[in-house]
């Protein structure tokens, strides 16, 4: 899923649709950082690229609490921001699955 088609998607959803979507994607996001873990130790294989995904994490809770109470970023400056920060941080293809699968099973 590309910027566009997000944007197409996320835009035309109702605030507790998003709140759903946005809830849904911050796990998944939490759940593809387990590859920056070196297998069988506490060490990281990629602690950049962790430290980038904890603060696309950091805008995404952010984005979804700052919903709750009516006072957020536009939805296109916030899907645009994630894709930017995914796209620092090579995890565009982590975050185009988890989009799929938020809006999947947000809808649910």
């Amino acid at each position: 899923m590309n910027v566009n088609e997000a944007l197409s998607l996320y835009c035309n959803e109702s605030e507790s649709e998003q709140a759903k979507f946005l809830s849904r994607l911050g796990h998944q996001i939490t759940i593809f950082a387990r590859d920056t873990y070196e297998p069988n130790t506490d060490a990281l294989s990629n602690p950049a690229q962790l430290r980038c995904i904890n603060e696309m994490m950091h805008r995404i809770l952010g984005q979804q609490f700052k919903l709750l109470l009516s006072d957020r970023y536009p939805d296109d400056v916030f899907i645009r921001m994630i894709f930017d920060m995914a796209a620092t941080c090579g995890f565009e293809s982590y975050l185009s699955l988890g989009i799929k699968d938020s809006f999947k099973q947000s809808r649910k």
